[in-house]
């Protein structure tokens, strides 16, 4: 999974290029998460909306889970302010995410 940062988008070359590179790999599904609603207003704004994204994404993960979703093998990388929402992810979703990885983190 991936996610975006702070004004950005799933359209963004960054964003497209890694999309891309784990797909050449051929051993990779990727979601690439596009929460641009919420990350081109104002920085403060952003930063208040961050948990509101994380808890939808919750919701679809553990969803997951119900249907043989294997969780040993997710990866949940974010960019920027999505690195924020990689770490709410990871403490409030009911499994144990065995990596996340932030790009950059905000404080």
């Amino acid at each position: 999974m991936y996610i975006h940062g702070f004004s950005e988008n799933v359209e963004k070359k960054s964003v497209q290029t890694i999309v891309e590179a784990y797909l050449k790999r051929n051993d990779h599904n990727i979601i690439a998460v596009d929460y641009s609603k919420f990350a081109n207003d104002s920085y403060v704004t952003v930063t208040r909306n961050a948990p509101r994204v994380a808890n939808a994404l919750t919701m679809i993960l553990d969803k997951m889970t119900k249907v043989d979703f294997d969780t040993e093998k997710l990866h949940v990388i974010g960019h920027s302010m999505g690195s924020q929402i990689s770490g709410y992810i990871g403490r409030k979703v009911n499994f144990k995410i065995p990596r996340i990885t932030g790009e950059t983190p905000e404080v």
